[in-house]
């Protein structure tokens, strides 16, 4: 699982913001939305290598990459 919550700069949470998790390795993909908390949950996902990137209109888009997601 990866979780999380999308911030603006100032540390206020962003509802409705659109996440996109991906499988770097399969390209398999989550589309969510964050909840009105910013939160956001991706489940069932395969062990290995992932990019989250967060975007929301009149916000720069950010992408994290490098993400490995162990067995566990």
């Amino acid at each position: 699982m990866l979780f999380g919550r999308v911030t603006d700069s100032q540390g206020g949470v962003i509802a409705g913001a659109r996440v996109v998790v991906k499988n770097s390795d399969t390209g398999a993909v989550q589309d969510l939305t964050t909840s009105p908390a910013g939160y956001y949950e991706a489940n069932l996902l395969m062990p290995g290598n992932y990019t989250v990137s967060a975007e929301m209109k009149g916000f720069k888009k950010l992408l994290r990459a490098g993400i490995n997601l162990p067995v566990s």
